[in-house]
């Protein structure tokens, strides 16, 4: 069984019809993470969570009548990039096990973090070889960008449109609880959090090529982004290729992910109309 991660149909100047798609081996299991879409709310707070900043006047911690997929989410302001701010929870996890963690972020400006930390067992203190992390950045604010940016240089969507993160990490020995941690990173913006999911990795993750017509050749790259703007033309390193495809090769599929461990690529498709160049996740995802 396959669980469609996401697809899109691309067109090319002579409508050769290429179809890209990312899926896992396996369904995906249970979420190990409480209150996971942040329907429940306590003090303002949504319950589970525990929000924590050294300059708590920086933020507006909130829950927002602006859902994902419901009715909430979390809405975080940050006025100045003086300091950043964090919401956790402990999430007891098995060692030396591959683990999947998912989330949705609306944004306005700024910088957002999606963050895992270990701790050694019975939590006494934190592994400091552990971290792993994925950065998404919205709009244009911000002293670090410069104003001739083009939309297209940016990864990730417009301002205010929903966008998927996507985190695949392995625990240490001896690790049975993760620290896990969303939040603003040392930039002023306003960012929404949804919809988490911190499960067993479901399988591989197969990225998969097919065409109406012979395919010449397929890049996959990480395109983790690790600064606040990208040129469209930067595609990163190559994770998965075809090169040179035999004649009459019209599907291709191989296993793909990144060194980091975010799950973000660019897919570079080359057919007798030419090449195609896509970058995932583009918004429309089903995890």
């Amino acid at each position: 069984m396959k669980a469609l991660l996401w697809a899109v149909l691309l067109t090319g100047p002579v409508l050769a019809e290429v179809r890209v798609e990312f899926a896992f081996t396996s369904p995906r299991t249970e979420n190990l993470l409480t209150n996971p879409s942040f329907e429940q709310v306590e003090a303002g707070v949504p319950s589970g969570w525990r929000w924590t900043t050294a300059d708590a006047a920086n933020f507006e911690v909130s829950s927002d009548a602006i859902g994902h997929d419901g009715a909430r989410s979390l809405k975080i302001v940050t006025h100045t990039a003086r300091m950043s701010g964090y919401l956790g929870q402990v999430v007891r996890v098995l060692p030396e096990t591959d683990y999947l963690l998912t989330a949705w972020l609306r944004l306005e400006q700024g910088i957002y973090l999606t963050w895992v930390r270990a701790s050694m067992a019975g939590g006494q203190r934190l592994d400091p070889a552990f971290d792993r992390r994925v950065y998404a950045f919205g709009g244009l604010g911000g002293s670090l960008v410069p104003v001739f940016l083009k939309a297209e240089w940016l990864p990730g969507q417009l301002p205010l449109a929903w966008r998927p993160v996507a985190l695949r990490f392995r625990t240490p020995a001896r690790v049975e609880e993760l620290g896990v941690s969303i939040g603003s990173h040392f930039r002023a913006g306003t960012g929404w959090y949804d919809d988490l999911q911190l499960t067993r990795f479901p399988g591989e993750l197969v990225c998969t090529v097919t065409a109406d017509e012979d395919l010449r050749a397929v890049t996959v790259y990480d395109h983790t982004p690790n600064q606040p703007w990208r040129r469209s033309t930067d595609a990163g390193q190559a994770v998965a290729e075809l090169a040179a495809a035999p004649a009459g090769t019209r599907r291709w599929a191989a296993p793909v992910t990144t060194q980091s461990g975010a799950l973000q690529f660019r897919v570079k498709v080359v057919t007798a109309a030419g090449e195609e160049w896509r970058d995932w996740p583009n918004g429309t995802e089903t995890w």
